[in-house]
Formats: structure tokens, C-alpha cells, sequence
């Protein structure tokens, strides 16, 4: 089943939430997990094909014939006359340990070199590779994303019209994507489904993806050229190498997307040779059809995408209902990329 790039190209501002208990209206995250995504996608699919449409959506989910990542930075390169001569693809720096070749290491250079890695929150997936190698041996740290050159925060003032007598001003964190910069994805997924996913994501570019789109956050621009990834894609060279990779075998399996892992899934996780991080997924659940109020969801513990498993798992979409009319799904199916180190 065939891999598609999805390229998000902001027209507006657009916010979403963080993934700690400090998160609040003035702070942004400038990327969303695959849930986040895949919610997004599900309110547009029902609105435009129905329930019967949903359902028929979540199942080839569950299947794993339908897979989508988190969403990620990327960043044209053009040439001087305007013309993308690549693309690159930031992914959440994956959480590996490598044992290091102290022969090759220098000390000093090594531990500057270290505070910045500390630093770095995301690196060029088509150079996972130089991310390894400097790992083990040091060396040059060109793979990672420089925010500035993708990005910048802004506040936003907005006025509340319900409450109290008088409206009052507050603030509002978002993102603005540079010019040539802006946020992607990767789904998996065969032809019929994917007529629909153009479908879905031509409408959701004028509605919005993220908080605050009825105030006008969150629009985007969705680029026509809809790349089918493999080992032979010619678009752009980054394409190819993210083919090579893509629900490829390894002996490290680098996960694109957050994941819920299957109860007969847990060894993998647990085995001592694989390395993620946990975040924390709650929220309220919005729907007239759920209840009269809105009912916080079941948290759930997911693998940050990132993680690092010594085998691939596929990972599940558990009920996070609590209590109302129907069941409420979360997204945590698995997408790899393969490597070998």
C-alpha cells in the first residue's frame, strides 16, 4: 500500500495545544500528534460522508489500511529563481542511546556539541543517518531544524463576549509559518481512500486544523502535487531517502507517529532495547451527540513519535469514553521507519 505526502502551507495563524498540564491560551505548540491529526480528519470525513463514511474509516484504521503520522515542520529549498530545489522533513528527535566511539570524540568540541543536542527538538528525517552517525562518532550537526528558519510565535489579542457585563480582552498564542516553511504529513493508505482524504483535506483547509478557528486560525493552502513516497521517488532527493526507510525492515524502528501499543504489544516495548518518551493525551470530548456538557475523555499514555523499538508493533485505537451516547476514539496506530545501525 503506497505512502502520500501531505503539505500544509499556512495562509493564517495557527495554535495548538501542549503536551503538559501547563498549557494554557498564551502558550503554542508549532506541531500536533497524529491523534490530533486523525480527529481533525474524522469531524470533516463525517460532515462530508456521514457516519456510514466514519465508521467505514475508523475500521480500515484499525486494519492498519489507513496510517497517518504526526504532523511534521518542513521547509522548501528554493533557488534564486524561486524554483524548490528540495524539501525538508522534521521529525521529533528520535530517543536512541548509541554507544559512542570515545576514539573519535573530541572532548572539548564533545561537549559543546552535547548542549545542543540537548537543545534540538526535531532533525531532518532524510538525514537520520548523520543524526546516528554524530551520535556515535560527533562530528557535524547540520541534520537539525533551525526554528527560525520555519517559524515564529506570536500573540494574538482576542475579546470575550461571554463573560461578565463588559468584554474583555486576552491573549492568544499561535504559530506563523515562514514563506517556503509549513506543516506536513504522511498517510498510507490505497486509492479509493485517498480520493476521499483529497476530498477531507481540501475542505478542512478552509475550515482550519488547531484551536481557536472560528477565529480564523488554522487555515492552510494544501499543495496540489500530493507526492506518492518511495525508494524511486524523482520529485526531490529527500523523497527518496525517506522511501528507502518508510515500513522498511531494521534493526531499529523509528517511529513517525504517536502510539498506543496493544496489550500483546507490551514486550516490544519493554524488552530493554527500545527507547521513547510518554506523553499524557486528555482533553474534553466535544459532541452534542455524547452528552449535554462537555465530559473530559480517559486519559491515555502514548510513545512519543520518535521512539526507538527493536521491533515494530502496530499499535491500537482504544475507546476513551467515559460516560455518553456513543464511543469516542483515540488514535495510536504505529508508522516506521526502518534503519540499520
Amino acid at each position: 500500500m503506497p505512502y502520500y505526502l501531505y503539505k500544509l502551507k499556512f495562509t493564517t495563524p495557527v495554535r495548538f495545544g501542549i503536551d503538559k498540564a501547563s498549557s494554557n491560551l498564551t502558550t503554542t505548540a508549532f506541531t500536533a500528534n497524529a491523534d490530533t491529526l486523525f480527529s481533525a480528519i474524522c469531524n470533516e470525513w463525517v460532515r462530508i460522508f456521514g457516519v456510514e463514511g466514519l465508521e467505514g474509516l475508523v475500521s480500515l484504521a484499525k486494519d492498519g489500511n489507513f496510517l497517518v503520522s504526526d504532523l511534521f515542520p518542513y521547509r522548501n529549498i528554493v533557488d534564486g529563481e524561486g524554483n524548490t530545489q528540495d524539501c525538508e522533513i522534521y521529525m521529533p528527535k528520535p530517543a536512541i542511546m548509541v554507544e559512542r566511539d570515545l576514539d573519535s570524540v573530541n572532548s572539548k568540541v564533545d561537549s559543546v556539541s552535547k548542549k545542543k543536542l540537548k537543545k534540538m527538538t526535531h532533525v531532518d528525517i532524510g538525514r537520520i543517518d548523520d543524526y546516528l552517525r554524530f551520535l556515535k562518532s560527533g562530528g557535524d550537526m547540520s541534520f537539525g531544524m533551525d526554528r527560525d528558519l520555519i517559524y515564529s510565535e506570536e500573540q494574538n489579542v482576542r475579546v470575550s463576549k461571554t463573560y461578565g457585563e463588559e468584554p474583555l480582552p486576552y491573549q492568544v498564542a499561535a504559530v506563523r509559518f515562514k514563506k517556503d516553511a509549513g506543516l506536513c504529513f504522511i498517510a498510507k493508505l490505497g486509492d479509493e481512500t485517498k480520493d476521499k482524504l483529497d476530498i477531507v483535506m481540501d475542505s478542512l483547509s478552509t475550515t482550519g486544523i488547531g484551536g481557536k478557528r472560528t477565529s480564523g486560525f488554522g487555515k492552510f493552502q494544501l499543495d496540489d502535487k500530493k507526492q506518492e513516497i518511495s525508494e524511486n521517488s524523482h520529485a526531490f532527493k529527500s523523497y527518496g531517502k525517506l522511501g528507502k526507510m518508510l515500513g522498511k525492515d531494521g534493526n531499529v524502528y523509528i517511529s513517525l507517529s504517536c502510539i498506543v501499543p496493544g496489550e500483546d504489544e507490551l514486550g516490544a516495548i519493554l524488552n530493554g532495547d527500545s527507547y521513547y518518551q510518554l506523553i499524557l493525551r486528555k482533553g474534553f470530548i466535544y459532541s452534542g451527540n455524547y452528552s449535554n456538557t462537555n465530559i473530559k475523555r480517559k486519559q491515555l499514555a502514548m510513545l512519543k513519535a520518535g521512539a526507538c523499538l527493536s521491533e515494530p508493533v502496530e499499535g491500537s485505537i482504544p475507546d476513551v469514553a467515559t460516560d455518553g451516547g456513543h464511543s469516542v476514539y483515540r488514535y495510536g496506530k504505529a508508522m516506521f521507519l526502518g534503519v540499520t545501525i
